[in-house]
């Protein structure tokens, strides 16, 4: 049985599936690149990879299923997520260095997608969701002052 809310929120509920899709993309890039990096960061971003698909993996869960409790359904295939995401996917194996670029920037876009549905969120009344949003952004925030501090800037 599909929940009814009120129109004005259900109407709102795209910017939470383009944070989804968003994160599920940027999952599917990391994880590529944890699979294909070389170089002599191998091992370092090996595993930081492995950390942020792990991450991003958890998350995309937790989002599907606020969608749900607001009433709405996840995407039913990848056309529907693919269709959603900003995230621009890597068409050719890239050098370790502009995978961290393009992470760098792919947790700014998605830093971004997740703030504008927090306050989506916080204007239509819902604390829990707004509240989880922006634990979401503080934590990619976290990642992405991280990963610009090893490399320097």
């Amino acid at each position: 049985m599909r929940m009814i809310l009120s129109s004005s929120f259900m109407d709102n509920t795209a910017p939470l599936q383009k944070v989804l899709a968003n994160t599920f993309s940027l999952y599917v890039k990391i994880h590529s690149f944890h699979w294909n990096v070389t170089g002599s960061r191998f091992h370092e971003l090996h595993l930081l990879f492995e950390t942020l698909y792990t991450t991003l993996w958890a998350q995309v869960d937790d989002i599907a299923e606020h969608m749900r409790v607001l009433g709405d359904f996840a995407p039913k295939n990848l056309s529907e997520m693919v269709a959603s995401t900003e995230i621009i996917e890597a068409t050719t194996i890239p050098s370790d260095k502009d995978m961290v670029v393009m992470i760098e920037k792919d947790l700014s876009l998605l830093i971004t997608s997740i703030q504008k549905a927090a306050d989506i969120a916080g204007e239509n009344q819902k604390k829990e969701l707004e509240g989880f949003l922006l634990e979401l952004s503080t934590g990619h925030q976290k990642t992405l002052w991280m990963i610009r501090s090893g490399q320097g800037a």
